[in-house]
């Protein structure tokens, strides 16, 4: 019996923003180096339902998109699947023809087939040739009549590594509502509920989740999947640590997602990383991308890393940040056919097998800033790999509109760079990350940005006084951050 690996999506919000992220226009041309489309033949009002959408008569529409294309470079690097099937459901006539590419982005035409009435179609596609990049997509070619597509997957015959089920490990202060947003966007897919062993609501905060409007419905629909625990304000270490430490006592569970709560949630996403955990050679930690929920075809970086000469986290290269799938989709957009390899993912969304988390610990007890970049690098050093894979994402709210290393935050910045500096760098002395950080410091000097300095420096005592304290001073280190503002007017 084959496994669905990934499924066909759309968006049915009717957000006509999302759609490059389902679907791309077929015409395009290019002014220089900027790419200009001249016909816009995907249009929200095609999309039927969640799984279907139609295409006019005489129209071509691409699934060459984010959500909907197989990453094949991905599966091939990292999976026991060695080949992957195609199957869609359509209606009317018309053609459909199924593309490839390779690390550079150039496509290439694999297959075709003529459809007509109510027809199933299968492609079986190999996985190889992908070692350094490459997807598989196809396109739908409607006739003189509508072409609709029913539905379709990506599938596999293989046989997985592993079997167990999906954690869920949420964190959250204060944001009841995006919580119980996110509990109901996961009870309304039947598929991932069965996937999902337990969902670890960890809450913080002083407005409990439990008394926001619509949370007994939903609780009751997640039944026994759901568990609410409350607990002091850890930040999201202390919150995702709880998750994983809940985790390891779950033997129907073989991974655990963590989630963070200001977001809208694929859930789709949820299903194909677990999908890739289980077909993976060996463990390995699986990231989801982020996309910003206040201009949702934007998203923040594809892979991240950790430069090993200053110690910070970024991009693998600034092209990835902020890019924008409504002026450039997938075939438009050269590297990101490359399979590029991630140091760590952002907790925002992150799926870490429980054998990791077993073998190498529960997170840093930092509070916040730099544990999910520690994590992934203490991983690796174990031997174990992150990565960050396409199709894989959520929407989050952005933090561009506010920088936090001018705020409270600016102590936790600090301190816990220092920290992770000081356990994994490879460079003497810790390359230069002393002299980034200090250029920072004169910079906000210079801004006259003092509470954010006098922060820096308190991190910096902090981390002298050596690791003993952190588990003692995880719930004080914020409260006593925040306090210091009184003497900055």
């Amino acid at each position: 019996m084959p496994t669905t690996l990934q499924t066909i999506v759309f968006p049915v919000s009717q957000d006509p923003d999302v759609l490059p992220l389902y679907a791309d226009s077929e015409t395009w041309t290019k002014v220089g180096t900027r790419p200009i489309r001249l016909s816009n033949n995907a249009s929200i009002d095609n999309v039927l339902s969640r799984s279907s959408a139609q295409v006019r008569a005489g129209q071509r529409v691409s699934f060459a998109s984010y959500f909907n294309a197989f990453p094949a470079a991905y599966w091939q690097r990292w999976t026991v699947v060695t080949s992957v099937t195609l199957s869609l459901r359509t209606t009317g006539r018309g053609t459909i023809i199924v593309y490839r590419s390779n690390a550079n982005g150039v496509p290439q035409r694999v297959a075709s087939h003529q459809v007509s009435g109510s027809e199933s179609t299968t492609f079986d596609l190999p996985l190889t040739s992908f070692s350094d990049g490459g997807w598989y997509w196809f396109d739908l070619i409607a006739s003189t009549e509508d072409l609709v597509l029913d539905g379709g997957d990506w599938s596999t015959a293989a046989e997985p590594v592993q079997t167990g089920k999906l954690s869920l490990g949420m964190t959250t202060y204060n944001k009841p509502d995006y919580c119980v947003a996110t509990l109901a966007n996961i009870a309304e897919n039947p598929a991932l509920v069965a996937g999902i062993d337990r969902i670890f609501l960890v809450d913080q905060g002083t407005q409990k989740v439990r008394d926001e409007a619509g949370f007994d419905e939903v609780a009751a629909a997640l039944g026994e999947h759901l568990q609410i625990i409350e607990q002091g304000n850890l930040g999201g270490s202390g919150g995702f640590s709880r998750s994983m430490s809940e985790t390891l006592e779950r033997e129907d569970t073989d991974f655990l997602l963590l989630l963070d709560d200001d977001i809208e949630f694929e859930t789709e996403s949820a299903l194909r990383a677990l999908q890739f955990g289980r077909f993976s050679r060996e463990p390995v930690i699986v990231g989801g991308h982020m996309f910003d929920l206040l201009d949702k075809p934007v998203m923040h970086a594809w892979a991240e890393v950790v430069r090993p000469d200053p110690f910070m986290w970024g991009p693998s290269f600034e092209e990835q940040h902020r890019h924008d799938f409504r002026n450039r989709n997938l075939r438009q957009t050269k590297w990101m056919h490359a399979r590029l390899d991630s140091d760590y993912n952002g907790w925002w969304m992150c799926m870490i097998p429980k054998q990791v988390i077993a073998e190498i610990g529960l997170a840093l007890p930092v509070f916040i800033k730099w544990d999910d970049a520690e994590y992934g690098l203490r991983a690796k050093a174990a031997g174990y790999r992150t990565v960050s894979l396409p199709g894989v994402a959520l929407w989050h709210v952005s933090w561009l509109d506010k920088d936090d290393s001018q705020d409270w935050q600016a102590f936790f910045h600090t301190r816990n760079r220092l920290i992770a500096g000081l356990l994994h760098s490879d460079r003497p002395k810790s390359g230069k990350l002393l002299q980034n950080s200090g250029r920072q410091d004169i910079k906000k000097l210079l801004n006259m940005q003092y509470y954010a300095t006098q922060l820096a420096v308190d991190g910096m005592r902090a981390v002298l006084r050596g690791p003993a304290s952190l588990h003692d001073d995880i719930s004080r280190d914020m409260p006593a951050a925040r306090g210091r503002a009184k003497d900055f007017p």
